[in-house]
């Protein structure tokens, strides 16, 4: 009794937590014969964003990435896309789903369809999409730009979290320029400019999950965290 699983990973395996949240939460519930009283998400850095990338000719968008994934599946399983999900993208369309299908193996997309309560980190300058985006961090003033525009569109969009889906969430968003830290040190020491870190915020909400709670960083310019 009163036992809480935290369900969780880290860039891909955050990415597939979150997909199978929902799923895991209610198999254990029904398994457990109440001996494991709730289930939570931990979800580091599965939050891609729906930019272009800075170099199309180039480069291959995670959008392109996650519709091509989507066809050669020929349309994930209703447990992985969600059924609130399919059914606002028309994910269940045959055989690959229609052009949006891909939408719902999409953090920026699917993650508002989860219903179970998460901690999700998604910074604001995530070195794995950037890097994706342009091939490598900002250099040139073009590429700056363009990292400030992708940091206020993750800072915008991490706002809406968690919505009416969701029973509860923690966010936490640092203006820096990382991604997937949780397995490092930096998980202790790097923080927002609050001075809270990761762990001591997902301490603060394990303490509280029923609650909704943020740590957010609002300061503007590519990687302008106080704490990173």
């Amino acid at each position: 009794p009163d036992t809480t699983l935290v369900f969780g990973g880290g860039s891909a395996g955050a990415r597939g937590a979150m997909f199978h949240l929902d799923s895991v939460a209610a198999m254990v519930a029904e398994a457990s014969d109440g001996n494991v009283t709730q289930t939570l998400g931990f979800l580091d850095s599965p939050y891609w964003v729906d930019v272009e990338p800075l170099y199309p000719d180039t480069l291959t968008s995670l959008m392109d990435q996650a519709a091509q994934i989507q066809a050669l599946s020929k349309g994930f399983d209703v447990s992985v896309t969600d059924e609130g999900c399919s059914a606002v993208y028309n994910n269940d369309a045959a055989p690959s789903g229609s052009a949006n299908a891909w939408k719902c193996v999409y953090g920026q997309y699917r993650l508002p369809f989860v219903n179970t309560p998460y901690f999700v980190i998604a910074q604001q300058y995530d070195s794995f999409q950037l890097g994706e985006d342009m091939g490598h961090a900002p250099v040139t003033d073009d590429e700056r730009s363009y990292a400030d525009a992708f940091g206020a569109a993750t800072r915008a969009l991490v706002s809406t979290l968690p919505n009416h889906n969701t029973a509860s969430a923690a966010v936490y968003s640092q203006a820096c320029y990382n991604h997937c830290v949780s397995t490092s040190s930096s998980f202790y020491t790097k923080t927002t400019d609050e001075g809270v870190s990761e762990s001591a915020a997902l301490g603060l909400w394990l303490d509280d999950p029923t609650s909704n709670m943020r740590w957010v960083d609002t300061c503007v310019g590519y990687g302008c965290g106080s704490g990173c």
